[in-house]
Formats: structure tokens, C-alpha cells, sequence
């Protein structure tokens, strides 16, 4: 992604004056995006929150069997639990989300989405994680209860294989679901953007594609995504109101993710941490002292209440490296910055795009320190801006 629309933060003092500040924002908005941004911060915290106690509720407090098939159907008795965990948490968390998602944008005039089509694509959203989450889940009880030494490591090949493919299938069969595509249609643009791509010898064979985000937000974004035949640049059309300078120096940004295999890189992160934190549950299983010392109770090899348990102990583990993978995506939307840069004419169009995404998405140009380290996969505008001017 080119900015940190999507991300959260709130400015400290240091985030208040300087020449580039007000360059980017005016006092005005700056007070605007610090409104909008801090309510979006605590939104989140607390929808995460509330999902993590649901998930501790169903591991600490319900019945064991009460999700049990009758039979030896193992993998169904995952199944249904992860869905109804999933179903609790989405009706807890819904008042949370409705805020977040769909009041808070209205507030700040930044969706013009019904509230009818909010609706719908959260109902995807939630069959989608039941069927792919349930699917997984049922999968991971069947090997704990027919493999318990090994069923860390076979789960982790076999969760390593999905992320590989997901990332794969999503640009073809996911994103559709939510949103329409179409070959950038502007032919000068798609003459201009094909000759950039020459120039950086660079070939997305899924070629170049807009999506119709206007549909529901006034917002802008674009991204890289998939791999191989799928690998396809997308541009929000919502992007395609700024000048042809900007969206080349947007798509020069994005397929300098291409160029240093920035997908890859963050696919094999994701399995690295899967491999390393299912070990860790697998660890923590074998000694049962630990749950019987905070009074929890001990999860059982293919019973369906150990989803609960590897759901909290993942959270937690994944907590714990949130910061280093937020540092590195950082670290390398900081060299598709300068990557950028160098292919496209001059500093100038990347930083007049960067200031344009900061007031259309409402970003904080410079958050404090601490909400970029834990929230931002992208650096902040304000340094951005630093880094591409410098060259």
C-alpha cells in the first residue's frame, strides 16, 4: 500500500509544528485527522479486546463437550466451535465495528456506503472466515487427536500451504466478492503507466487494473497483490482523479514491491511466525502445570475447546512480534519510496501524492512515537516526504 490510510495514530507535540506540517495539513485539519484518528485508535483496541475476552470466555468457561459431535467426527466439532466463537466475538464486537467502520467515516464524510451495503460486506466478511477459519480449525483438531506429538508441524506445512495459496487466490476470487474490477480505462494513463513498467523492466502479468472504490468511500489507495499469474497492480479509482505525475509515482512505489519481491519476503514472515508460534502452543501444551497455575483448564488433544486456548496463546505470541513486523514493512515501503524516486521525475509528484493521500484519508502526518511502532505499517507522511526529498 502507498499510504497508511488504513492504519491508526494520534500526534504528540512534536507532530504539531514544523514547516512540513503545515505544508501538509493546516492547523484546521490537523485537528480534524487527530479527532478522527484517535477515536479510530481506541475503537480498534477495544473491538480486539473484546474479541480476546470472548475467545477466553469460550476457553476458560464453557463446557468441554459442549461442542462435541456425536461420533468420531473430530473435524466437525472444530468446525462448529471456531464458528460459533467467531459468531460471538462478530455479535459482541458488532456495536465496536458499526462505530468504527461505518459511523465514524459518515462523521468525518469519508464513506458514502449504506448503511444496507456496510451490512452485506460484513456478512461476507463473516462467512468467509467461517468457512476458511472453520475449515482450518476443524483441520487442526483432526491432527491434534490423530497425530498429538507431531500435529504442531503438520498443521504448520499444511497453514503455510493456505497462506501461500490464499495469497494467491485472493486478487481472483476474494477481492471480486467485495469489490469491482476493470482494466484501467484512461488509454493515455494505461500508454503511460505500460511505458513505465518498460522502463523499470519490470512484468505484472495480471497486469493493471482500477477498482471501483468510489462506491464507498472518497478515500484512495492501491496495492500490489499475488503472486506469479495473479501478481496485479490495483489503483482505487478514486486515484485516478490525481494528476498523471502522482499515479505514476504511486504505481512506481508499488511495483518497487515487485522489484525487491516484497511478497514473497512477507509471505515466508508469515509462515516463519505460524511455524515458530504453533511450536510455541505445542510447547505450552505439554506442560499443564501452567494452566492448572492460573487456574485455567487444560487443553485436551482433539477436544474443540483447545481452539480457544491456541487462539489466546497465538494472540499473545503474535503480540510480541508485531513490532518487528511493523518495522519491517516500514523499513521497506521506506526503499519503495526511494525506489520510486529514482524512476519517476523527480521527488516532487511522490510528494505532492503523499500530501494529497495524508488529507484525503485523514492521516496524521507525524504520530508519536509510539502509536508508529505499534500500529503503522507504513512510516509517517511527514518522514516520508524527508526521505524522498532528500533523494
Amino acid at each position: 500500500m502507498v499510504g497508511n490510510g488504513g492504519n491508526i495514530g494520534c500526534p504528540s507535540g512534536q507532530g504539531t509544528g514544523g514547516p512540513l506540517n503545515f505544508e501538509i495539513l493546516s492547523p484546521k485539519e490537523t485537528t480534524r485527522a487527530r479527532a478522527y484518528q484517535m477515536k479510530k485508535l481506541w475503537l480498534n483496541i477495544s473491538g480486539s479486546s473484546a474479541e480476546f475476552a470472548v475467545a477466553a470466555i469460550f476457553w476458560m468457561l464453557i463446557p468441554k463437550g459442549l461442542f462435541q459431535i456425536s461420533g468420531d467426527s473430530v473435524f466437525i466439532s472444530g468446525l462448529v466451535y471456531f464458528c460459533a466463537l467467531l459468531l460471538a466475538q462478530n455479535i459482541l464486537v458488532f456495536p465496536i465495528d458499526y462505530i468504527s467502520e461505518y459511523g465514524l467515516p459518515h462523521e468525518f464524510c469519508l464513506s458514502n456506503e449504506s448503511f444496507e451495503s456496510w451490512l452485506q460486506d460484513r456478512a461476507k466478511s463473516l462467512g468467509l472466515s467461517c468457512l476458511i477459519g472453520g475449515v482450518s480449525a476443524g483441520a487442526l483438531i483432526h491432527f491434534m487427536a490423530d497425530w498429538p506429538d507431531d500435529w504442531w508441524w503438520i498443521s504448520a506445512v499444511a497453514g503455510n500451504i493456505c497462506i501461500i495459496f490464499v495469497a494467491f487466490l485472493a486478487p481472483l476470487l476474494i477481492a471480486p466478492i467485495f469489490f469491482h474490477f476493470k482494466p484501467i480505462s484512461d488509454a493515455g494513463l494505461r500508454e503511460r503507466l505500460g511505458n513505465l513498467l518498460l522502463q523499470m523492466g519490470v512484468s505484472v502479468q495480471g497486469g493493471l487494473w482500477e477498482m471501483d472504490m468510489s462506491r464507498r468511500t472518497s478515500t484512495v489507495n492501491a496495492a500490489l497483490v499475488g503472486w506469479g499469474p495473479s501478481r496485479r497492480v490495483i489503483l482505487g479509482d478514486t486515484l485516478l482523479e490525481f494528476s498523471p505525475d502522482e499515479i505514476e509515482a504511486v504505481l512506481a512505489h508499488e511495483l518497487a514491491h515487485h522489484v525487491g519481491h516484497h511478497i514473497w519476503l512477507l509471505i515466508a514472515g508469515r509462515c516463519m511466525a505460524l511455524t515458530a508460534g504453533l511450536f510455541f502452543v505445542h510447547w505450552i501444551f505439554m506442560s499443564p502445570e501452567v494452566f492448572v497455575s492460573i487456574g485455567a483448564p487444560v487443553p485436551l488433544s482433539g477436544v474443540p475447546s483447545s481452539i480457544g486456548a491456541i487462539w489466546i496463546i497465538l494472540t499473545a505470541f503474535g503480540s510480541i512480534l508485531v513490532p518487528g513486523e511493523r518495522a519491517l514493512s516500514r523499513r521497506l515501503e521506506f526503499w519503495c519510496d526511494r525506489f520510486a524516486v529514482k524512476h519517476i521525475s523527480g521527488s516532487e509528484a511522490m510528494s505532492s501524492v503523499l500530501i494529497k493521500l495524508c488529507k484525503k484519508n485523514l492521516i496524521d502526518p507525524s504520530p508519536p512515537a509510539w502509536v508508529e511502532f505499534w500500529f503503522h505499517s507504513h512510516p509517517s507522511i511527514k518522514r516520508r516526504i524527508e526521505r524522498a526529498r532528500e533523494g
